[in-house]
């Protein structure tokens, strides 16, 4: 029987909620710029408005197709959304 992964520690959870923050906050802005409502992004990206509400609530993670989609939604890269949350990340955190 295959033994359960360990749970991460303190600093692990840390980290990845700063992630998930910087990362709302990136989509936010960048929905913000474009002028679009939560609803527009949602209808943009095929997902409903209360998951565009809650990845910017911060209390979803995104999976790589989200993140696809997310990103040809606000006519970016996933790279470049994943750039910005890690330069945001790492400022707010003041490792950058």
């Amino acid at each position: 029987m295959p033994t359960p992964d360990p749970l991460p520690s303190d600093d692990e959870l840390v980290r990845r909620m700063a992630h998930r923050r910087a990362f709302a906050d990136v989509v936010r802005r960048a929905r913000e710029a474009r002028g679009l409502s939560q609803e527009a992004l949602a209808e943009r990206a095929e997902v409903s408005r209360p998951t565009i509400a809650r990845i910017e609530g911060s209390t979803n993670t995104v999976t790589l197709d989200r993140l696809w989609a997310l990103a040809s939604a606000l006519d970016t890269s996933a790279t470049d959304l994943i750039r910005r949350t890690e330069l945001l990340a790492s400022s707010e955190s003041g490792t950058g």
